[in-house]
């Protein structure tokens, strides 16, 4: 209905009982609307003019949030080169430039579709969608965060110039890192900060179920710097510093060095990413096909989708009873953990040790040393046919699941 800014303006009068700035911005917004479809009608009708000549698909780019701006954007391509969005229209993309949340990914974006920056138009656009959906000049950028395939079987689209590596090897460079001989490894932790940044009139606690601690990260971080790793902590906005400090230990956010640049680059060059929680921040490594070690991921049947990726889930038990939740029992209660308290929950962190044995094994699988004993083949294998034999959203994803948080969680799945 309004703008982010527009919707944080009617929220704070809604507080103050500011009564006449509430009926100015209702106002404003149904006027707004009437003359979009307004503007609707002779637009589409042009539209079906140039179709026999040209056939113009237009769509919005979800340029407000991080993750949804990569990993949407880079979805749309991906089903263009499988041939899932056919050749014959020509696609096109309006952007608010107001409400991007990375200006770098922006111009990457622009070398690989066409897209036009306006606010007034795309806040236009969103108010024609009800008639616009209906016709076939609007090009949906619709994502479920299962699109396995997708990631799997096609290419990213997504390339930095010989001036923007040049330029992200001068930025390493002031953090002592060499681009061309050091290995890095990003990890990151989701807290809350981001939101109430960027959203600080809306209630987004019930997010608050994914975030992790930083610190949970500590002991994994010692480990790979003891294989020779620089460890960069990424993020732009985030609530506290690691409470570790090592010359191989860079945290970004509060090294003096972030920027929309940086926040892009150092997720595509990495050798992989350590997400604690799962967050828009790291789809950006998504659309690189960056490797992932996701822990602690939150929703329920549901893996991170890029190629040569690894996850463990959280757990959640019973508060009055301290059983943990099973698998297909939380499948029944839906998205459960925006709301835990409704359904008498709470989650169990993941202990630094268990993150430690995802992250050993997440390092050999990229290294090529990783192999399935025995036995963790054959509980491997079960778990594959449990998870295809229960009808559910993340059904088709393929992406393994560390091994040692299986073996000691098994009962949550047999």
């Amino acid at each position: 209905m309004f703008s982010k800014k527009g919707w944080n303006t009617f929220l704070s009068a809604l507080k103050k009982r500011d009564y006449s700035t509430i009926i100015f911005i209702a106002y404003m917004s149904v006027g707004l609307r009437i003359l979009a479809m307004l503007c609707a009608i002779p637009i589409i009708l042009i539209l079906w003019i140039l179709k026999p000549v040209v056939w113009i698909k237009v769509g919005l780019l979800h340029s407000e949030r991080l993750g949804h701006f990569s990993y949407n954007t880079d979805l749309f391509l991906r089903r263009r080169q499988l041939g899932i969005y056919p050749d014959g229209p020509y696609y096109c993309f309006l952007c608010n430039p107001t409400r991007s949340a990375n200006q770098q990914l922006l111009y990457m974006w622009k070398r690989v579709i066409p897209v036009y920056e306006s606010r007034v138009f795309s806040v236009l656009f969103e108010r024609m969608l009800p008639i616009l959906k209906r016709t076939p000049f609007y090009q949906a950028l619709r994502g479920d965060s299962n699109e396995y395939y997708e990631f799997n079987n096609a290419n990213p689209s997504l390339y930095f110039t010989p001036d923007e590596i040049d330029k992200g090897r001068k930025l390493l460079k002031l953090m002592n890192v060499d681009f061309d001989t050091d290995e890095y490894i990003c990890i990151f932790a989701r807290d809350s900060s981001y939101m109430k940044q960027h959203l600080p009139d809306l209630d987004m606690s019930y997010h608050d179920s994914r975030n992790t601690d930083i610190n949970s990260l500590i002991e994994t971080s010692k480990y790979l710097i003891e294989k020779g790793f620089t460890i960069i902590r990424v993020g732009s906005v985030v609530n506290k510093p690691i409470n570790f400090s090592h010359k191989k230990m860079i945290d970004y956010p509060y090294s003096g060095h972030q920027s929309d640049f940086l926040d892009i680059f150092l997720q595509a060059h990495c050798k992989f990413t350590i997400s604690a929680g799962n967050s828009g921040c790291t789809d950006v490594g998504i659309i690189f096909d960056t490797p992932i070690l996701t822990v602690e991921l939150a929703d329920l049947g549901i893996a991170p989708v890029q190629k040569n990726s690894l996850y463990t889930p959280k757990k959640y038990k019973f508060i009055k009873s301290n059983d943990y939740l099973r698998f297909e029992d939380g499948l029944k209660l839906g998205t459960f953990w925006y709301n835990l308290d409704k359904f008498g929950l709470e989650v169990e962190a993941m202990s630094s040790q268990d993150i430690l044995e995802a992250a050993k094994e997440m390092l050999d699988r990229v290294e090529g040393r990783f192999r399935y004993s025995p036995e963790s083949e054959n509980l491997i294998q079960a778990y594959h046919k449990f998870w295809d034999a229960i009808n559910f959203r993340g059904r088709s994803i393929k992406t393994p699941i560390g091994i040692d948080w299986l073996t000691k969680n098994k009962d949550i799945y047999f």
